[in-house]
């Protein structure tokens, strides 16, 4: 599948009773979302997704589907015969974005981008440990005690 469903969304308008109803019929367990709802962390074989308030109080279920570019996939949707239902929204904690469509049958359809990578120079210069000092390293060599070894002197 070139652009696989990466999260999914169960929504309604009593989320208690929904997440009570997920966590007795199938284990579901979580943390709690800023919105009252419960993030659903990955497990083998699974997807991440959530369960929750909807924001009009209607029941919805919904997939977002992983892609490079949320506005430039906005726009193929579109001319595909969907209409646009969220523009593409940058998601804070640096976890890419989203933007979402209805599809001709009337399906809200999320799209999810990862966020851009750092490039390799970052990268690099963050996961390289600390240089120390000439200073540094001198004062760690006095610290450490080190006697020096003796020649061994062999007897004849």
């Amino acid at each position: 599948m070139a652009h696989p469903v990466s999260f999914f969304q169960i929504q309604g308008s009593d989320p208690r009773s929904l997440i009570k109803f997920y966590q007795k019929a199938f284990g579901w367990q979580g943390t709690a979302a800023p919105d009252g709802g419960l993030m659903i962390a990955a497990e083998h074989g699974g997807i991440p997704g959530a369960v929750g308030p909807s924001t009009d109080g209607s029941a919805h279920l919904a997939v977002y589907i992983t892609v490079d570019d949320v506005a430039q996939h906005l726009v193929r949707a579109k001319s595909a015969g969907a209409r646009v239902a969220m523009p593409e929204t940058r998601l804070p904690a640096d976890l890419g974005s989203i933007g979402a469509i209805i599809d001709p049958a009337g399906n809200w359809v999320g799209l999810w981008a990862a966020p851009p990578k750092a490039p390799a120079a970052t990268r690099k210069a963050t996961t390289k440990p600390a240089k120390r000092s000439k200073a540094k390293k001198a004062s760690a060599a006095k610290k450490k005690k080190v006697t020096p070894r003796r020649p061994v002197t062999r007897k004849a």
